[in-house]
């Protein structure tokens, strides 16, 4: 039954030669100004609950809430499984998709993949404005002409109507109070009042709306304000009793103004610092501590991947393991010939190479660069603030990575910065340390490679085997092979030539190896890999060969180790069980509702994954966003469930795992296509008694 009613949804409404329902909504839509609308409309309503085809029936409302559930009239658990429909709230003052398919065809679409609740965003300018006509209405209404004379309100009723026609749910969200896209910290749009509009405008545009649908029983909730966020740089807060920032008491005065028009609304209130964060309602519980929202009270919260420290974390952490795994083995290749040129000089009769290497002085023919370092030489140019500086970055990294984690833990913020920030900071602070890393590892191959070992040239003049300890080899011998004028062979051609594996390497080779080290040679010439600044940087590195490879290896250990943590299912849930998940098991608080009510992506990645079998264990209240394949008016939506036609799935697979979630689906084993209704007569005979 789920596969048949699944492949049935994808098909595009069709239309055939028996009258259907939605072209009778769309008639009494017709009719709006018409004594006849609201008689229309019932006898279709009826038809429908008769045909047991509503989404959610007359007789289940009006809604409440029990404990942590909705309930219906009958005092059973109802689902509140919506998706959003928008774009009343943007500029172009109307739902997106007017343009291509009809409000009754959007309607049946939503019913037929098995949702029974619409989220309608609005703005107080189409409230309170007084615009009498849709800005660019013949291009934004052209699949519904007959509401071209209408002002954005007036569409606005007919969405609402066209819904409840067919059983479905609507909760009005008051989105934002200038049209204009949400959201940010910089619109303005962050508090519950504006410059614009202040807050007893905010409440009258509540109280409007609650009396405007007052006679219609499925328009059961209001959703008072969206993303509560920062404005600028004031913070919102909850319980504080700042009537300025206070959230909480704004949210009671808002629900009483709404209430007193409309008493059997549900209201919703929405969590502070974009939705996400109800942690503070254990402490002023309004569901509780206020007599009129008491069984009322549906608290809202938003999830969207980018809220989600730990996936964030763990997927900019994902795209530098292959930069990280290569610097680590160039590192590693560098310390394995290091030691087999030490290993090498060691048999050659170099006695004490490393010995001398470890000390931070000799006493065999003394130069400036065998004196012990000061702080302020080692911060100075040509010393081993490169690696200083590489090092604290990775320290800055993990810093952040702890900082970030602890904040998720707490569902705290640093001002207006979100623990995902210090992912990015961490992400940034990984990337910069790059450019010292490889100085550093660029510095060790001229030592190993062009510069020469100034420790084995002290060693040999302490021994009497070859030249002078004061200076450096020139320039034309730095390149030269072992034997070549008589000049000593170079570190990493002495390690390869005695090693097992590379004693075999025919003569050419060895020449290209010379060009390789002449061209390097011409690079570094004008670099600051200079002889000693080379060698001073790179000698912690090579006096700790074995602990610098051990700790290499055990970083990557532990960056692995914390990929498995921040990706797992249960560190995604904890982070929600704190910010809100308490409420629902009523931890520290009498439990209530919690509607999710916007989330959405464009792929199947971990972040859906783990938001569904969180959603389905504890049969979550939703709202997708959004039903609508348009962002606005010609461009695409993403997260949107339908194209831009309005008339296929973007994404069938995403639909199925969101039907998942849904306790009553599949709801009916009809494989009619969305929009195909049996004509009214057929459905009332249906009815008829025997």
């Amino acid at each position: 039954i789920r596969s048949r009613s699944r492949a049935s949804a994808q098909a595009p409404p069709s239309d055939d030669s028996e009258p259907r329902a939605d072209m009778v909504i769309a008639r009494c839509l017709g009719v709006i100004h018409s004594p006849l609308r609201w008689i229309c409309l019932a006898a279709v309503s009826l038809t429908f609950i008769c045909a047991a085809d509503m989404a959610v029936p007359l007789a289940d409302l009006p809604l409440r809430t029990s404990g942590r559930f909705v309930v219906n009239s009958r005092g059973e658990h109802l689902q509140l499984a919506c998706v959003n429909w928008y774009g009343a709230h943007q500029p172009q003052r109307v739902m997106n998709g007017l343009d291509v398919q009809s409000i009754a065809t959007t309607a049946s679409w939503i019913v037929r993949l098995g949702f029974n609740c619409a989220r309608l965003p609005f703005s107080l300018d189409m409230v309170l404005g007084e615009e009498a006509a849709v800005p660019n209405a013949a291009e934004v209404l052209r699949a519904n002409p007959e509401l071209l004379a209408r002002s954005p309100l007036g569409v606005f009723d007919a969405v609402v109507e066209g819904l409840t026609a067919v059983g479905l749910i609507v909760v009005l969200n008051q989105h934002v109070s200038s049209s204009s896209w949400c959201c940010s910290g910089s619109d303005g749009e962050g508090f519950w009042y504006t410059e614009a509009y202040p807050e007893e405008s905010w409440l009258d545009g509540l109280g409007r709306m609650a009396q405007r649908y007052r006679a219609n029983p499925w328009v059961a909730g209001l959703d008072l304000r969206n993303e509560v966020r920062p404005s600028g740089t004031s913070i919102p807060t909850w319980g504080t009793r700042d009537p300025e920032t206070d959230w909480a008491m704004a949210a009671v005065k808002g629900a009483k103004r709404a209430l007193a028009k409309k008493p059997d609304l549900l209201i919703f209130v929405s969590g502070i610092m974009y939705g996400v964060r109800l942690v503070d309602v254990r402490d002023t519980p309004i569901h509780v501590t206020e007599p009129e929202l008491r069984n009322r009270t549906i608290y809202s919260t938003h999830y969207y991947y980018g809220w989600n420290f730990d996936l964030v974390a763990r997927d900019l952490l994902i795209k530098q393991h292959p930069t990280l795994f290569l610097l680590a083995c160039w590192l590693w290749a560098l310390l394995a010939v290091d030691a087999c040129a030490a290993r090498r000089g060691r048999r050659g009769g170099l006695r004490g190479y490393d010995t001398l290497s470890r000390e931070d002085s000799g006493a065999v023919g003394a130069t400036p660069l065998d004196q012990p370092p000061s702080l302020l030489d080692s911060c100075a140019a040509g010393g081993r603030w490169p690696l200083i500086v590489a090092v604290a970055f990775v320290v800055l990294m993990f810093v952040c990575l702890f900082l970030g984690k602890q904040l998720e833990l707490a569902c705290g913020h640093v001002h207006i910065v979100s623990p995902p920030a210090f992912a990015v900071i961490a992400d940034v602070a990984i990337k910069i340390s790059y450019a010292f890393w490889i100085w550093t590892l660029l510095a060790y191959v001229a030592v190993l490679g062009l510069w020469g070992d100034d420790t084995r040239q002290r060693v040999a003049q302490r021994d009497g085997s070859f030249g002078s300890a004061e200076g450096l080899p020139s320039p034309g011998k730095l390149c030269m092979g072992a034997g070549d004028e008589g000049g000593p062979a170079l570190p990493i051609a002495s390690a390869l030539g005695g090693h097992p594996l590379f004693g075999g390497l025919p003569s050419s080779l060895e020449e290209v190896g010379r060009l390789g080290c002449r061209a390097a040679l011409v690079v570094a010439a004008g670099s600051p890999l200079g002889p000693q600044p080379s060698r001073r940087l790179v000698q912690p590195l090579r006096v700790n060969r074995g602990p610098t490879a051990l700790l290499t290896l055990a970083f990557l250990a532990v960056l692995w180790l914390l990929d498995g943590h921040l990706g797992s299912y249960e560190a995604f849930a904890k982070d929600l069980d704190v910010c809100w998940g308490f409420l629902l098991r009523g931890e520290g608080v009498e439990a209530a509702p919690v509607w999710l009510s916007e989330f959405g992506t464009g792929e199947l990645d971990v972040y859906w994954s783990h938001l569904m079998r969180y959603m389905r264990q504890h049969e979550l209240d939703f709202a997708y966003w959004s039903i609508n394949g348009e962002k606005e008016h010609g461009h695409l939506e993403s997260y949107g469930l339908l194209n831009v036609n309005h008339d296929a799935l973007q994404n069938p697979r995403l639909v199925g795992q969101l039907q998942g979630t849904m306790l009553d689906w599949p709801r009916r084993p009809s494989s009619s296509p969305p929009g195909h209704r049996k004509n009214a007569s057929s459905l009332l005979g249906r009815c008829a008694p025997e």
